[in-house]
């Protein structure tokens, strides 16, 4: 690896990162209170701007992954922005009527433009009484209009968990009628006069019924009962490529927007097969659906290629008990445990894995060209894989077909670490030259954790880590994405989020990675 140059280093200031805070810094609090452990204080942080015109001129910024404790309302009238600017500002902490706000900005750059993220999908009973959703994005689907405009434009919307506060501080054309259904509804989160209000930003954050395309039958109706379809069409991502398998027949995999997948079935493999039929192409296909002994397919069917390089389908994170379960036939996930035995078998090696719920196999063919040469019993790993039915076994297994989508951790000897930590090289990462980059990580024993990379559109690009801490990780990462391709060179958001299962408490650490190539 190289030091960072000066032209690097100017990157990381531009993106907000050096000594900033982050907007889930500044939120974050386990006090009852509310209040914001820098109220009073004067803070730097940066994040991308999400909603504009407030109540005149003021705004909202968030952090790249969005969620809980990541927006914070701007109270600022000297500067103009736009949604999606990523600015850097210094300001005052301040609670106005228990809502933490940034005010009396005495710094401002608005650094570039990306993507805003998503809002959070939640429930209206959550955002009733939840601190944590405070100046965040989020959305409610299916809420049912309990409470009518007011004097105040106060009205109410239920979606069986607890009524939630919707005001009319931004302009929208909708009226709100007693007992009318919205399809979704997205707004900001505020606190004012003792209750929390869902501020749409206006006629956009109104969701109205999609119109779907009934000739597109879900994959997760289809796994719900096989036997209730004949003939079917649908549409999604490649997730394991013909030929990687069985270089002799089609066993491929395809997952859709339902969130389950389901193997394509072929007796060849050819040309046209392994062009299109890749990891990461989106296609349509028509065929006939068959459940052969516990594992359902589509068999003898045409395809059209849509698209190529689609970003995979996130993968359930899931514990080694809970892979092992027909729900998951044919789904992208991912389990994290420790080695317990591995074999070869019949054409490949079988590597079991176990955690603190049981154990699993994965099943790794020969054709895939995984080399488990440097894989030993008692490595702490995490894979990606689709679920399967093992009909001679009787078993659920995971079918691993690509070699980065199984990481290898070194857990650390000792006790596991009293707080959250993400540490990588000061250093641009060349993968052509360097091979991998080292990522050391951890938090208190017990606390579920995830990495992720993220591009600067705020796009999840790869998943390193997932599952439950038992000590100080760390892992060697060669620059692939969950595609399986070398991401391109830019600058890349690493962020490691924790969560202890006892109390509910977020903590996230984020760094800077930045790859670059040789000249």
């Amino acid at each position: 690896m190289r030091r960072l140059a000066m032209i690097v280093a100017f990157s990381l200031l531009f993106f907000g990162i050096g000594n900033a805070l982050t907007v889930y810094d500044i939120q974050f609090t386990d006090d009852p209170s509310g209040d914001s452990p820098y109220a009073g204080q004067t803070v730097g942080v940066s994040g991308i701007v999400f909603a504009t015109g407030y109540s005149g001129d003021k705004y909202f910024i968030c952090d790249p992954d969005g969620g809980p404790w990541h927006g914070v309302y701007i109270y600022d009238y000297s500067h103009s922005v736009s949604p999606g600017d990523f600015i850097t500002i210094t300001g005052t902490v301040q609670e106005f009527y228990n809502m933490t706000e940034i005010t009396n900005l005495t710094d401002f750059s608005v650094d570039s433009a990306v993507s805003i993220p998503e809002p959070y999908d939640t429930t209206t009973g959550a955002l009733s009484s939840s601190e944590a959703f405070e100046g965040v994005l989020v959305r409610v689907d299916s809420v049912v209009v309990t409470g009518e405009q007011g004097e105040y434009g106060l009205w109410r919307v239920d979606d069986g968990t607890g009524e939630l506060v919707v005001d009319d501080t931004w302009d929208y054309s909708y009226t709100p009628t007693l007992g009318d259904t919205i399809a979704s509804l997205v707004g900001v989160m505020m606190y004012s006069h003792d209750e929390y209000r869902l501020e749409p930003r206006g006629d956009s954050d109104f969701g109205i019924p999609e119109t779907t395309d009934t000739s597109l039958t879900p994959i997760a109706d289809i796994q719900a009962d096989p036997s209730a379809f004949t003939t079917v069409t649908v549409e999604g991502v490649v997730t394991i490529g013909a030929g990687i398998l069985d270089t002799s027949m089609t066993k491929a995999y395809i997952q859709d927007s339902s969130g389950r997948g389901i193997q394509l079935f072929d007796y060849d493999v050819t040309d046209a097969y392994r062009r299109d039929i890749r990891r990461g192409n989106l296609l349509r296909l028509t065929g006939d659906v068959e459940d052969y002994q516990g594992t359902t397919e589509i068999k003898e069917f045409s395809y059209e290629l849509l698209d190529t390089n689609q970003a995979l389908p996130e993968p359930y994170s899931l514990s080694c008990s809970g892979a092992a379960s027909a729900d998951w036939d044919g789904t992208l996930i991912s389990l994290t445990g420790k080695i317990a035995e591995i074999y070869e078998v019949g054409g490949g090696t079988n590597v079991t894995i176990q955690d603190a719920t049981g154990d699993i196999k994965l099943r790794i063919w020969e054709t895939t060209g995984i080399e488990l040469d440097t894989f030993a019993v008692g490595d702490s790993i995490t894979v990606m894989g689709v679920g399967n039915f093992y009909f001679t076994g009787e078993e659920y297994q995971v079918l691993v077909a690509y070699e980065e989508d199984i990481v290898k951790h070194i857990v650390s000897a000792g006790v596991p670490p009293e707080e959250v930590f993400l540490t990588i090289p000061d250093a641009v990462f060349v993968p052509s030259i360097d091979g991998a980059m080292p990522i050391q990580f951890g938090a208190p024993a017990g606390w579920r954790i995830t990495l992720k990379l993220f591009d600067m559109e705020g796009y999840a690009v790869k998943l390193l880590y997932s599952g439950v801490s038992t000590g100080s990780y760390s892992l060697n990462w060669t620059g692939l994405g969950d595609a399986g391709n070398v991401l391109p060179v830019g600058t890349y958001i690493l962020l490691l989020t924790a969560e202890n299962t006892t109390t509910g408490t977020l903590k996230s650490k984020r760094k800077p990675l930045v790859i670059g190539t040789r000249f």
